[in-house]
């Protein structure tokens, strides 16, 4: 877990400040616990780190990462003493968690949702949650209702559903830039729906390992999200050479992604039924500057040959490409001598 908080907050007290515990709901509720309107500014990053120590294993408190798991809270500059803090509860007594504005918790398995919520200061702009097996739907909830600020969520849960994202609404538009959602397993294009219409202002979005992702979000996506910079659409393999064309992710999906001349960053890392024709959409993106292949089996050399044409491209990832001989590389290398070729 890495907390955070940013340059110039006051020095944190040793005075208690309270209870932490949040109402208990009722069994199979949605209603999530209203946080304090907090300030849309943009705090300044960290200066320093102090690393915590982990808890006392098999540990009641509210959270108790596993053994071997550690905790590193950044805290205001002048103060880099060792804060023995393992658990949540003793955090909020010296008034740790007021100042975070930077949360990452991965792999903190035994968290409850009270847990997750005590942590939800409106202060925080950035979180990332991976790998905790009780953040699910709720959870995502209790973050589009608590934090107002957020400027980017990064989120690796396989339990989490398109439901989830309903909860996200236009007020988010303003703040949230980057969404990353990473191997949820469960979500499709309806959860595609929820994320275009209540967030249109993104900027980054990654759909990486989302399996369940066709060519028609894909679609949805090349319409709906005109800011948008960098596009993962990595370990989806419905997606064909169609959504290229409007950025579809099969020959399709790919001609869907070509419409979005505002992307520099493209990622469509082992996208299995993405063929030569979709490379002919991507070859008008005129500002493109990263692309990955990496382990696309149908693509061929006279396919990548092709990729000559993005002449601002300054990183092209072509690993575990069976169609990329040794012979492209060079080819490659002598045409785009500013770009960066990954083997």
């Amino acid at each position: 877990m890495v907390l955070k908080a940013h340059q110039g907050s006051p020095r944190l007290p040793n005075g208690p400040h309270g209870s932490s515990r949040l109402p208990n709901s009722p069994q199979g509720s949605s209603r999530l616990p209203n946080g304090p309107q907090g300030s849309s500014r943009l705090p300044n990053g960290p200066h320093g780190s102090s690393r915590l120590p982990n808890g006392p294993q098999g540990s009641s408190r509210l959270i108790n990462c596993p053994q071997g798991s550690s905790m590193v809270l950044k805290a205001p500059l002048g103060s880099s003493r060792l804060l023995k803090y393992p658990t949540i509860h003793p955090m909020n007594r010296h008034g740790l968690l007021q100042a975070l504005f930077e949360l990452e918790l991965a792999g903190c398995n035994e968290i409850t949702e009270a847990g997750l919520w005590a942590c939800l200061t409106p202060r925080v702009v950035s979180l990332t949650l991976t790998d905790c097996i009780n953040v699910a739907d709720e959870a995502v909830g209790a973050v589009a209702q608590l934090l107002p600020s957020l400027y980017e969520f990064s989120l690796q849960a396989y339990h989490v559903t398109d439901a989830a994202l309903g909860y996200f609404s236009p007020k988010q538009s303003n703040s949230l830039s980057i969404l990353r959602l990473q191997s949820c397993w469960e979500l499709t294009n309806h959860g595609v729906v929820n994320i275009v219409h209540s967030l249109p202002n993104l900027t980054v979005l990654s759909l990486s390992g989302c399996s369940k992702i066709t060519d028609e979000g894909v679609e949805l996506i090349a319409e709906n999200l005109q800011k948008l910079r960098s596009l993962d659409l990595s370990w989806c393999p419905r997606i064909t050479d169609a959504a290229l064309e409007c950025v579809h992710v099969t020959d399709i999906g790919v001609g869907y992604i070509s419409t979005m001349l505002s992307l520099s960053a493209l990622f469509l890392r082992w996208c299995s039924q993405v063929r030569d024709f979709g490379l002919q959409h991507l070859c008008g993106m005129r500002n493109l500057q990263v692309l990955s292949l990496a382990g696309c089996p149908l693509l061929t050399s006279s396919g990548l040959s092709s990729l000559i044409q993005l002449r601002h491209l300054q990183e092209l990832e072509l690993t575990n490409c069976p169609g990329a001989s040794r012979e492209l590389f060079e080819y490659l290398r002598e045409h785009l001598p500013r770009c960066l070729v990954i083997e």
